[in-house]
């Protein structure tokens, strides 16, 4: 796969051109208001819908100049990519935990009878 299952430019227009609130902010749709939440998440798919993939596999789709480009935004966590690396790296040296046996309980694990 070379591209999102959405089109890039298209996306980019609609929240651009439907979703900005001329006082600041962003929203759903024409017609509701703008709060936190919705200027989050459309800030989100727009910096989804400028970056797919990676290093050799980028493929940027910025509309406008390219001071309109947006920071990448992983799609699955909704913070840098940096970051889920990052997260990835500090939990994978952590280690998985265990049913352990506590003063007095029983342990969790299944017996082998």
């Amino acid at each position: 796969m070379s591209r999102w299952m959405f089109h890039q430019q298209a996306l980019q227009e609609y929240i651009l051109m439907c979703c900005q609130c001329p006082a600041g902010g962003l929203l759903d749709k024409p017609g509701k208001s703008r709060d936190f939440y919705h200027t989050c998440y459309c800030l989100s798919g727009l910096s989804i819908a400028q970056h797919f993939g990676s290093g050799a596999m980028l493929h940027d789709v910025v509309l406008g100049v390219p001071e309109n480009a947006l920071q990448p935004t992983h799609p699955v966590y909704n913070i840098g990519p940096d970051k889920v690396i990052q997260a990835t790296m500090h939990f994978l040296q952590k280690p998985v935990p265990g049913f352990e046996e506590h003063e007095g309980e029983a342990t969790a694990e299944p017996s082998t009878d």
